[in-house]
């Protein structure tokens, strides 16, 4: 997609026949603890800047603190609760979340107008792997993609990710978000598929690789007794709600497992986790974890913990990290292990581990191979 200014958009003085600078906005879950979000903008950042340098830049967003913080330019929060949130409990906060369910479309048709492009960057905005209500993300993705319509901005979902729904209402208000768009790339075959069964027509939609495979990698440094682990607080999916806790049970336990099992073949162990809302699992693990190593079978030394970091808690054989560093440590890892909670086991519980050599995540190898099945 190439990001353009319209003349009857001009904000401001322009040198004698030059084009106004565009204005770009940025939409979604945004600096608000979800890794692959943020490296997601990381990466559409750096296409802006190194291709539109001129563009006039905004956000709308969860983290619009953060975002304001860390790169400068303007940010407004994404909903109009976000301000009572801390402070209100209750009665009064459900109050509150119906009266921003009215005010929010008013506030996002306001923001997108003001655009001549707004970017969804990455992110799994048009799939329900996680529980959520469809007037949460779902409700906010429709009023982007409608208000774009009305007011003639293009709203741009740009490498999403996107999967079959079954729930009615979640359904419709995702499939006519991607309808209503004026651009759609996805970052796999999965995802253009999953829309058009749903009936939306794909054929000229793109597939590209995942936009992180766009920043730049450190340089590996893997030690060869160093398994990295990426975890999460997994419930299951958008189907699995009623069933959520005993999912989640069953995955840490296979997780554990899996840890323990490293551990005892002298294995050092990196715990990933790629969104704020996965902390509480990694400090269950890590819990439990103390408590197996503290069985006087068990070396006393499996877990032991040092200086801690950046506000993680680091530890010997089992390190928990933040979010922001998770790029450069997981180059300390020979191999990376993916355990998938949505895969099910035979014996009927969750999590399945797959193992891969650190090398494998080099950003080139992974874009070829998702260039090629596109």
């Amino acid at each position: 997609m190439t990001v353009s200014s319209r003349p009857a958009r001009q904000r401001g003085p322009a040198a004698s026949g030059a084009a106004p600078a565009p204005r770009v906005g940025l939409f979604g879950l945004l600096g608000s603890g979800n890794i692959g979000n943020d490296a997601s903008l990381d990466a559409v950042l750096g296409y802006l800047r190194s291709y539109q340098p001129d563009a006039v830049l905004d956000a709308m967003c969860m983290g619009s603190e953060q975002v304001r913080t860390r790169y400068g330019f303007g940010a407004i929060p994404l909903l109009w609760f976000q301000r009572y949130e801390e402070r209100a409990s209750g009665v009064t906060a459900a109050v509150l979340k119906a009266l921003g369910k009215v005010i929010d479309p008013f506030r996002t048709a306001s923001w997108v107008r003001r655009h001549d492009v707004v970017i969804v960057p990455g992110m799994g905005v048009l799939e329900a792997s996680v529980p959520l209500h469809p007037w949460g993300v779902p409700y906010t993705m429709f009023q982007l993609s409608a208000s774009g319509r009305l007011f003639g901005t293009k709203v741009a979902l740009v490498g999403v990710g996107a999967d079959v729904i079954r729930q009615p209402a979640t359904r419709w208000l995702l499939v006519q978000t991607a309808r209503l768009a004026f651009y759609r790339s996805y970052r796999d075959a999965h995802s253009r598929d999953a829309l058009r069964q749903q009936g939306v027509d794909t054929s000229a939609d793109p597939v590209h690789p995942d936009l992180v495979f766009s920043l730049p990698s450190p340089p590996a440094a893997g030690s060869p007794e160093t398994v990295g682990v990426g975890l999460m607080a997994y419930h299951g999916s958008n189907d699995d709600r009623k069933r959520g806790d005993e999912i989640y049970a069953s995955y840490i336990g296979s997780v554990e497992s899996f840890i323990r099992w490293l551990l005892e073949s002298g294995r050092r162990v990196l715990l990933f986790y790629g969104d704020a809302v996965d902390e509480p699992a990694v400090q269950q693990v890590l819990s439990d974890l103390r408590e197996y190593a503290s069985d006087p079978r068990r070396p006393r030394h499996v877990l032991r913990r040092t200086a801690p970091g950046d506000g993680a808690r680091r530890y010997r054989r089992g390190d928990a990290l933040p979010q922001r560093d998770l790029r450069a440590t997981a180059q300390q890892a020979d191999h990376i292990a993916r355990v998938r909670g949505e895969e099910r086991r035979a014996d009927g519980g969750h999590g399945t581990a797959r193992v891969l050599p650190a090398r494998r995540l080099d950003r080139r190898r992974k874009a070829d191979r998702a260039v090629h099945e596109a």
